[in-house]
C-alpha cells in the first residue's frame, strides 16, 4: 500500500498553498491534484483550470512526490464531458504525471437530476477522451455513487478511485485507490487534507504501458529535475567533504539537503 494525498485550490483556507515538503516528510509518496472543473458563464459551458493547479504540480514534484491529476465534473451532457476532457488534456500536456488522470463525479445540483444512464455516459465520454489521448484514465466516486448512481459494470475497464470514509472499505468491486479521509491531518500542513492509499505501483505500470507521455519529451518531469539537482548537490558536497578531510583535518561535516 502506498500512502498519498489529494489536493485542490480549496486547501489551506482556499489559497491552495500546500506544504508538500511536510507531506513528503510524513511518509506520503504521491499527490493527486485537481486540474479544474466544468462551469457555466453567460449560458455557455467551458472547462475552468484552477490557478493553483500548475504551482501545486510543480511544488509536489519538487518535494519528491509522484503526481497524478483529477477533473471535477460539472457536465450535464456527453458533449460537455468531452469539453471538460479537452480542457483537462490541454492543461496537463505541459507536465509529466506518474499517477492516473481521474474524473471526479459526485452529488451536485448538476448531477443529481440526471438519469443513471446519462451520468454513466458522461463518465465514459470523459474517460475515453483521456485514454485515447494516451493517458491512464481513472474514475473517482463514492461507494454509494458507484453502486447506486452509475452503471458501475460499464466503468470496469477503468481503475476506480473509491471514496469511503471508514475504517476499511466495504465496496465489493475492485479499486486501485482509496480515499479514506476528507479531513486528514499532517504535521506541518495547514488545515485538513484528503488522505489516500494506492494499491498499485502506478509509476511502474504507467511507464511499462507507455502511457502519460512519459519519456517522449512531452511535458516537464519536475520530480526528475529535482532529483537530478539533488544528486548533483550531494556529489558536490561529497567532493567538498573530501577536501575538508584531506586538508582541514576532518574537523567539519557537511550535510546534503
Amino acid at each position: 500500500m502506498i500512502q498519498g494525498v489529494d489536493v485542490s485550490s480549496n486547501n489551506n483556507n482556499g489559497t491552495g498553498n500546500v506544504e508538500f515538503d511536510a507531506v513528503k516528510a510524513a511518509g506520503k509518496q504521491f499527490a493527486m491534484i485537481r486540474v479544474g472543473y466544468g462551469t457555466r458563464y453567460g449560458g455557455s459551458f467551458s472547462g475552468y483550470v484552477s490557478k493553483a493547479f500548475a504551482p501545486q504540480v510543480q511544488n509536489a514534484a519538487q518535494a519528491g512526490l509522484d503526481t497524478g491529476a483529477y477533473w471535477f465534473s460539472g457536465a450535464s451532457t456527453v458533449a460537455e464531458a468531452r469539453t471538460e476532457a479537452r480542457a483537462c488534456l490541454e492543461a496537463i500536456q505541459d507536465f509529466q504525471f506518474t499517477y492516473p488522470i481521474a474524473y471526479d463525479q459526485e452529488y451536485t445540483s448538476i448531477t443529481a437530476p440526471l438519469s443513471r444512464r446519462l451520468r454513466t455516459d458522461i463518465c465514459l465520454a470523459f474517460l475515453q477522451e483521456v485514454q485515447d489521448a494516451g493517458y491512464y484514465a481513472m474514475i473517482y466516486a463514492s461507494k454509494s455513487w458507484f453502486e447506486n448512481e452509475l452503471y458501475d459494470a460499464e466503468l470496469r475497464p477503468y481503475d476506480h478511485w473509491l471514496a469511503q470514509y471508514a475504517a476499511a472499505p466495504t465496496y465489493t468491486g475492485s479499486f486501485g485507490m482509496w480515499q479514506y479521509s476528507g479531513s486528514g491531518s499532517i504535521a506541518g500542513v495547514t488545515g485538513p487534507i484528503d488522505l489516500d492509499i494506492a494499491y498499485k505501483d502506478y509509476p511502474a505500470i504507467i511507464r511499462a504501458a507507455g502511457l502519460n507521455h512519459l519519456g517522449n519529451g512531452g511535458g516537464t518531469d519536475y520530480k526528475a529535475l529535482y532529483e537530478a539537482e539533488r544528486a548533483k548537490n550531494q556529489a558536490l558536497i561529497a567532493g567538498m567533504q573530501a577536501l575538508i578531510d584531506q586538508y582541514g583535518g576532518g574537523g567539519g561535516q557537511l550535510n546534503a539537503q
